[in-house]
């Protein structure tokens, strides 16, 4: 089997995936809450039925995107839209090139 060859890009060439890869849009989601419910409450699910959550309706809501919680915060209303006030960045290891220089 042949050795797989280490390639190292130059320095403005990871710069420049840096970027393009910033500008990246992903998907984000926002978790009020969850619960567990068993299969026959869900397949027969109605309109007009309530499902409780797990958490009080001032909450945190988890801001979750790629997978990862990335922040949390405080659901808001602004100019009659549900928004998130953010309150906690998570650390994101984005393993990106630094800048130098």
């Amino acid at each position: 089997m042949p050795k797989e060859k280490q390639v190292t890009p130059e320095p403005e060439e990871s710069l420049a995936v840096k970027y393009s890869m910033e500008d990246l849009k992903i998907s984000a989601q926002l978790q009020l809450g969850s619960t567990v419910l068993p299969l026959r409450s869900i397949l027969n699910i109605k309109v007009g039925e309530v499902i409780p959550l797990d958490r009080p309706l001032a909450g945190p809501v988890q801001v979750i995107a790629g997978g990862r919680t990335v922040a949390s915060g405080e659901l808001v209303l602004l100019n009659g839209f549900f928004a998130v006030d953010i309150r906690e960045v998570s650390t994101l290891e984005m393993h990106l090139p630094a800048e130098t220089s």
